[in-house]
């Protein structure tokens, strides 16, 4: 009886160092290629703004959407604050990481002013963010975490560069 007492209480405390170890943050880097899809095919439609292919390390191929939630744009500026939810889904059915952010996104030289700005496609601008895990699913059930962010677009397409630390359960 005493043998199989501490048997039970040497296997609890095994597991909990194995859940201990498992629940340590660890680095969330990821890079995405994104695009408008007014020309270039992509797998997403309204009312995501900008969806991509890319690759989330450790985890492999992945997919992303990016969709504005609030915009208020200052003319003196030309830039502009921002809310978004952007949604990672991971290739082969591994699990999805929803992020939620905000950031400031900027149309170089006052771009955004230039003539026929308003009828033109893929002005150029850039967002820096940052962003924390509100959800997932997979291997991202119980995710918690944050990092930074910035995309990059002009014309068709743009990158996305994330990176922070994630913790998963």
């Amino acid at each position: 009886m005493r043998k199989a007492l501490l048997l039970l209480v040497a296997a609890v405390v095994a597991l909990s160092a194995a859940q201990a170890v498992s629940a340590q943050p660890t680095s969330f880097d990821a890079r995405f290629q994104e695009f408008f899809g007014r020309s270039t095919p992509h797998p997403c439609s309204a009312p995501f703004l900008l969806c991509g292919i890319g690759e989330v390390a450790g985890f492999g191929s992945a997919t992303s959407t990016f969709e504005i939630l609030t915009f208020d744009f200052h003319p003196e500026t030309a830039c502009g604050d921002t809310t978004f939810r952007y949604t990672i889904t991971l290739s082969g059915g591994g699990g999805t990481l929803i992020l939620t952010g905000d950031g400031v996104v900027c149309f170089p030289g006052q771009s955004t002013f230039a003539p026929g700005a308003a009828k033109s496609f893929g002005n150029p601008f850039t967002l820096t963010f940052t962003w924390r895990v509100t959800g997932g699913t997979g291997v991202f059930t119980g995710a918690t975490g944050s990092g930074t962010g910035v995309t990059k677009v002009a014309g068709e397409s743009g990158h996305t560069v994330l990176s922070g630390t994630i913790t998963l359960d």
